[in-house]
């Protein structure tokens, strides 16, 4: 079973010897935020996640990379995705949206669609700003 980014960065920390206190102190988040993040029971916003990857010298995407360091057609769909501007975004979730309204399932509501394309629209723009926080990181390992 792949390992998820709390377990990773638990066995990043373990492998620099920090305690979840030293590691707290200098990522200056509190012990319990850090233990809830580690167990799954808190979610972690890119920001607090590029910090962690720096302070354990870890190349961010290296966190966030499956086991098979194969390209996967999620990935695949993810970048696809992300590459459509606004518009297209908004006509691709209207669209799989009518498709489960012909499947059988409950129409969601105009407010619902609206939100959800809110949400994706908000993790789009977080995994922009994590790749262009990974390329600055290798740009900066590269000429180091």
């Amino acid at each position: 079973m792949e390992l998820m980014i709390g377990q990773k960065l638990r066995n990043a920390r373990r492998g620099q010897g920090l305690s979840l206190q030293q590691l707290a102190d200098r990522a200056h988040v509190s012990i319990a935020t850090l233990s809830r993040i580690e167990t799954h029971k808190q979610s972690l916003d890119i920001e607090l996640f590029v910090n962690l990857a720096g302070i354990l010298q870890r190349n961010p995407s290296d966190l966030l990379a499956s086991a098979d360091q194969d390209e996967t057609s999620s990935t695949r769909l993810i970048q696809k995705i992300s590459s459509l501007d606004f518009p297209q975004r908004m006509h691709l979730w209207n669209q799989l949206a009518a498709s489960a309204v012909e499947r059988g399932k409950e129409a969601p509501r105009k407010s619902q669609n609206r939100q959800v394309a809110m949400q994706v629209e908000e993790l789009l723009a977080q995994l922009d700003f994590l790749r262009a926080e990974i390329e600055a990181v290798s740009r900066r390992l590269r000429h180091d």
